[in-house]
């Protein structure tokens, strides 16, 4: 409350907007506020952190945006830019952001007790925004609205998923219309977007209604063949639902492991079909607590591992029209399919201006996602598999490891699990628990450096250091050697034979 008694000490009129009053007017917690405000927003913002001891960010100083940070409490605050507040309000993208309620100790009292009646006693209206919330409808306030910012489509799939609603047919159409002119906005809002929906749950839903607005291969052009491409009998959807699928699997996953925490995962067998029932809990390599805090900690440009995996979902699978194949007995296959789909992601992410740590990410996840289901043989997973799989996926490979097992979940569908689950699932938890417990075994300490090269045999600074090093980490990584005096046995014969 002292938000409002500090507004109630200025003569400047506040309104309260956004997220914060649609999650109060449906009856939910509340998270940062938003604030409309008649005069000059950053200079008022500015004030308010000096007085309340926070800090402050301008979000954008030609249209009057800051942030004030107090503790855990964010609030924006942006100047009113129409004549009136009710032409402020017509004049943005949905009925339900066209909402407004005066900032006083009152409103925001009703706020912080969920007093929806009061809200709705003060909430001002001028586009039926409030039916439309009701109705868990997301409606446009004009076509134009669409126009003049085609990223707006992107907001209507997020808006919809976070009022768990539906886009009403006349804002879908005018949405589809407007969907090719998204190539004329800026990427980097595309990826804003896109982690504010992926970050949330129900990220296949707004992928889903992303689509059904003609955006989703706007944004990501390699997943256009992937559509209606069938898949091999064990897969329950073709690869462009598969695609969708994985976004919601992995946060399954992530549940699975915090139900872990709580109750140890029940042994499972095949039944006498040779079905496996779906998991209700996960344990893995006695790591859960450590992995939820991996995945759920901010990571890269703000966003958590869980979420940045969920970006890779997008991309993981865009290699299969490119390696689809048939086997004599009619079996569909896709070798290298996660190799293929790298240089397909690549632009992508170039494209979204991604950072490059983000897309290194992204990328080691497409590349490795099949592996964890593929190296563990009939004796177990062995050193040399774990070593080569961690040296590929590099410091993502924990994750790569998570991701896996939602990829394999999004396989069947709602049918059982195969018994090819137990194997995938047990290597899955070796990999992880070796990484945590004896890592040494996975990613062993180098043998040699550059410096040894230099010191050692007078080879200059260039690309023949990073050569021999690298046939030494690989031979070390075989397992074919396991000390210094073997590495410089090693680096001798490579010279010698380069000398010949």
């Amino acid at each position: 409350m002292r938000i409002a008694a500090w507004l109630a000490t200025r003569t400047e009129p506040a309104w309260l907007v956004g997220g914060a009053l649609r999650d109060g007017l449906l009856g939910r917690q509340i998270g940062d506020i938003d604030l409309l405000v008649a005069g000059e927003a950053v200079a008022l913002a500015r004030q308010m952190a000096r007085d309340l001891g926070g800090s402050v960010g301008v979000l954008d100083d030609q249209a009057g945006v800051a942030r004030v940070v107090l503790g855990d409490q964010t609030i924006d605050l942006a100047a009113l830019q129409a004549a009136t507040l009710e032409d402020d309000l017509r004049a943005r993208d949905f009925t339900i952001n066209a909402l407004a309620a005066p900032a006083t100790v009152a409103t925001l009292r009703a706020l912080a007790a969920g007093d929806t009646a009061a809200l709705r006693a003060v909430v001002l209206d001028p586009t039926g925004g409030l039916a439309d919330l009701d109705a868990r409808r997301l409606r446009m306030t004009s076509a134009a609205a669409l126009r003049d910012d085609p990223v707006r489509l992107l907001r209507a799939a997020r808006l919809a998923v976070a009022i768990d609603g539906m886009i009403d047919p006349a804002t879908v159409a005018a949405a589809r219309a407007v969907a090719p002119l998204l190539d004329t906005t800026a990427p980097e809002r595309w990826l804003a977007e896109l982690y504010a929906m992926l970050a949330a749950r129900n990220g296949t839903r707004a992928m889903r209604l992303l689509d059904d607005l003609g955006a989703l291969t706007v944004l990501v052009p390699p997943l256009a063949p992937c559509r209606g491409l069938v898949q091999g009998r064990l897969h329950y959807w073709d690869v462009f639902e598969h695609t969708l699928e994985v976004i919601d699997a992995v946060d399954h996953v992530v549940d699975l492991l915090a139900a872990g925490l709580d109750a140890p995962a029940a042994p499972a067998a095949p039944d006498a079909a040779g079905h496996v029932a779906h998991p209700t809990a996960l344990e893995l390599g006695g790591q859960n607590a450590a992995l939820l805090a991996r995945l759920r900690a901010p990571f890269l440009a703000g966003q958590t591992r869980q979420t940045m995996l969920k970006v890779a979902a997008l991309f993981h699978d865009v290699g299969k029209p490119l390696t689809r194949g048939v086997r004599a007995n009619g079996d569909i296959m896709f070798l290298g399919h996660a190799e293929a789909g790298v240089p397909l992601t690549q632009p992508v992410l170039a494209r979204w201006r991604m950072g490059r740590q983000a897309r290194r990410f992204v990328e080691a996840v497409v590349a490795c996602h099949m592996r964890p289901g593929q190296i563990a043989g009939p004796q177990g997973l062995t050193d040399r598999a774990a070593r080569h799989f961690f040296r590929d996926a590099g410091d993502a490979g924990i994750d790569v490891a998570v991701f896996s097992l939602g990829d394999h979940f999004a396989v069947y569908g709602p049918r059982p699990l195969t018994p090819f689950w137990l194997g995938h699932r047990a290597a899955v938890a070796e990999l992880i628990r070796r990484a945590y417990v004896e890592p040494e075994r996975v990613i062993p300490p180098r043998l040699i450096d550059g410096n040894d090269l230099i010191a050692r045999y007078h080879i200059p600074h260039g690309p023949a250091i990073g050569r021999i090093l690298g046939l030494v980490e690989t031979a070390h990584l075989n397992g074919d050697i396991q000390t210094r005096a073997e590495a410089f046995a090693l680096v001798e014969r490579a010279l010698h034979e380069e000398a010949e």
